[in-house]
């Protein structure tokens, strides 16, 4: 019953979302299903007011209304299909933007972590939902109308044979269900055999300089065919189960309706029924298996529209879940830049990485953060920057304080160097840019890798080394023109003579502004800038 309430509430709130494009389906549904109707009758017609009275007077005209049905239900089966293919595929794009725009605000990046499931419900579940959705929409109404005009027509042209039909219908619901029931199971586990594999894959392309040079070949390879191995034999359950349920569905609907041609002939015999009568029993009651059973082939689908929705959902859900930010106010005194109050946060399932912090950052003054490796370093500069919650405390910045970060991260955008150096900032002074070029030797390792600035780089494929990439992100920043720069892990990759043109302009930049360096080697940053300094953990 959870299962079917659930159905209800996705299928209404599904609905309200177009409307119009729902009564429209529903309307094509009705016809379908309306035009369907008549068949039966019509050889009731032919066989008992044409072939048992020997008139062909009216066979053309059943023959016309025969012709006439049968190009409309092709019509209208076209067009639900493009209707309704149109309708799940636009609740398939919204769920996938809604999805991926609560990715891209997230306060965390975890599309790279094993608990994530990201990718797999914007391709996978996604589809699944929209897919299922549609065939569970059209089955269900078209099956439900399906029936109760048939038995009504049934109980019309012949009770007792309505009743043979009436009773074998719930031992034909019952079995099914039963059945059913595995089907979920096996989807379940079909769906997590996907995400590990999907895991393995990603994990492979990002660390296979690494699986190269410790020659990993073996392992990565015998752990992939055990992910595969598992995902074929779920699959294999999964479509057993699948396969034994429609051979059982095709198995009721041929014996029932025998049944009751069974008992048509003893009735035709007694004189109490005419053959085309029982033939239009017959055929309806053959008719009315066919929607019972897409009503129970239609549990698993039902169940595997249920998991991926609460897969959704339970994404969707978890990165609702708000924590504390840090606030922009003005309330800070002009040569305050930023107020730490009792801070503390957890992250990444580690508690209390910092640990009631208290700290005020001011103008014209340089902050060199130091530590050991996962000391919370740059889970402080991230939550500076708004990128992670807090647990408890407060983050004051002075609004009029604009505010950069440049992280340890080495990606590029697909695109050009100058794209990179730019993209984001509407408005940048290209004298500022030569300036920086020419201050952090960019543009001579550009020339010794024979690059210029309109040269095309991406993630994967370029010459430039690790110090080389930070130095772009470096000088990004500071075509933001901020009061406020947070340098997070960048300077112990940057060759002697580029770090200490750097760190020389940075010391003439940080007057009127905020400087913080998080880094684990400070001799020159010591010598050229004499930051105060902020020992890390904090506990």
């Amino acid at each position: 019953m959870r299962l079917w309430r659930w159905l209800c509430d996705k299928f209404f709130s599904l609905v309200k979302q177009e409307k119009l494009k729902a009564f429209f389906v529903g309307l094509l549904i009705v016809l379908v299903v309306a035009s369907g109707l008549p068949f039966p009758l019509l050889v009731k017609a032919i066989v008992d007011a044409v072939l048992y009275v020997r008139n062909t007077s009216g066979l053309w005209e059943i023959c016309f209304v025969f012709v006439f049905l049968i190009v409309l239900q092709l019509c209208l089966n076209f067009i639900l299909s493009i209707v309704s293919s149109r309708w799940s595929q636009l609740i398939v794009a919204k769920l996938r933007k809604q999805i991926y725009q609560m990715k891209l605000n997230s306060k965390t990046n975890e599309m790279n972590q094993k608990n994530d499931m990201t990718q797999t419900a914007i391709i996978s579940d996604c589809e699944v939902i929209g897919s299922n959705f549609q065939n569970l929409y059209i089955n269900v109404i078209s099956a439900v109308l399906g029936i109760v005009s048939y038995m009504a027509i049934l109980m019309i042209l012949n009770v007792y044979l309505a009743l043979v039909v009436l009773v074998s219908i719930p031992v034909f619901v019952l079995l099914n269900l039963k059945l059913s029931k595995l089907s979920k199971k096996y989807f379940s586990e079909i769906q997590k055999a996907k995400d590990s594999i999907l895991i393995h894959l990603v994990d492979t392309v990002r660390g296979f300089l690494f699986i190269n040079v410790y020659q990993l070949q073996d392992q990565y390879f015998d752990s992939f065919n055990r992910k595969n191995k598992k995902l074929m034999e779920t699959s294999v359950y999964f479509n057993t189960v699948i396969t034994f349920i429609n051979s059982v569905v095709g198995f009721l609907a041929v014996v029932a309706p025998f049944i009751v041609l069974l008992l048509g002939g003893l009735l035709i015999i007694n004189g109490k029924s005419t053959l085309g009568n029982i033939i239009a029993c017959y055929s309806y009651s053959a008719a009315i298996f066919s929607p019972v059973g897409r009503l129970i082939g239609l549990m698993p689908t039902s169940k595997q529209l249920s998991l991926s929705c609460d897969r959704v959902n339970q994404l969707l859900d978890t990165n609702k879940k708000k924590n504390l930010e840090a606030k922009y106010q003005t309330s800070l005194s002009v040569e305050k830049t930023i107020t730490v109050l009792n801070l503390t946060i957890d992250y990444e399932g580690k508690k209390n990485v910092i640990n009631n912090f208290d700290y005020t950052f001011y103008k014209n003054n340089s902050y060199l953060i130091e530590g050991p490796n996962a000391s919370g370093k740059s889970t402080f500069a991230k939550a500076l920057m708004g990128l992670i919650g807090i647990k408890s405390g407060s983050i004051k910045i002075n609004n009029k304080c604009q505010i950069a970060y440049v992280p340890q991260d080495t990606y590029l955008f697909k695109g050009t160097v100058l794209d990179n150096l730019t993209i984001g900032i509407k408005n940048y002074s290209k004298q500022k840019l030569e300036e920086m070029l020419r201050i952090t030797l960019l543009k001579s390792d550009l020339q010794n890798n024979n690059m210029v600035l309109t040269s095309q780089v991406d993630n994967d494929q370029h010459a430039l080394s690790t110090g080389q990439i930070q130095k772009i992100k470096l000088i990004h920043a500071l075509l933001v023109d901020p009061q406020i720069l947070i340098v997070d892990e960048i300077l112990s990759n940057i060759d002697a003579d580029s770090l200490i043109n750097i760190l020389t302009y940075l010391n003439t930049w940080r007057s009127d502004r905020t400087l913080i360096i998080i880094s684990h080697s400070h001799d020159q940053i010591d010598t050229i800038l004499n930051p105060q300094k902020i020992v890390f953990p904090i506990k």
